[in-house]
């Protein structure tokens, strides 16, 4: 999985998704790719809001 996620390909005008958007700096920049016929999304939450030490809300919310 080396190629360019998904979301960096779209054009600037579809790149504020709270989710997905590159340009949305307080967005979860999740990020999707090809891994042979199957997409894989990976996330890397920013430990803005902590719920508890080594755990943000994110994490929470993704389990």
């Amino acid at each position: 999985m080396s190629q360019d996620a998904f979301q960096d390909t779209y054009p600037d005008e579809y790149s504020h998704c709270y989710g997905c958007g590159r340009l949305n700096a307080e967005g979860l920049h999740l990020k999707s790719r090809w891994d042979g016929d199957e997409s894989v999304a990976t996330i890397e939450p920013a430990p803005i809001s902590p719920a508890s030490p080594n755990l943000s809300t994110a994490d929470c919310s993704l389990r």
